[in-house]
């Protein structure tokens, strides 16, 4: 299993102590369970799954249990929903189209992806 650096380890179970890292094909990956989702997101709460590899062009990317939708976001662009029950371990995810920068640590990438919410 790839190894992440073991001050990101630990300051993403500050924020988020259940999330756990896994790996498939190759890849690792991030269950998240229960965050909760910025601008008026309806559910209010979901899991997440970070790659925070680059793969297809994305520094990172995050997925989303279920797609949610938005009374209050106040971000200006709008989300391209282009993955869609997309299959990982065991479960049908949901993502947008969201260009993070490379050199982030795992805690700034769900960061950066939720602040797209917003």
């Amino acid at each position: 299993m790839m190894q992440f650096p073991q001050d990101q380890l630990d300051e993403l179970l500050s924020i988020y102590s259940e999330a756990k890292q896994h790996e498939e094909g190759g890849t690792p990956y991030f269950l998240i369970p229960d965050v909760e989702l910025p601008g008026g997101a309806t559910p209010t709460v979901v899991d997440v799954l970070l790659r925070p590899v680059l793969t297809d062009g994305y520094d990172s990317r995050l997925f989303y249990s279920q797609q949610p939708t938005f009374s209050s976001r106040t971000c200006t662009e709008t989300l391209n929903w282009n993955a869609i029950n997309v299959h990982i371990l065991t479960r049908n995810w949901f993502g947008f189209s969201w260009r993070t920068k490379p050199g982030l640590t795992l805690t700034q990438m769900v960061a950066m992806h939720l602040r797209a919410l917003r």
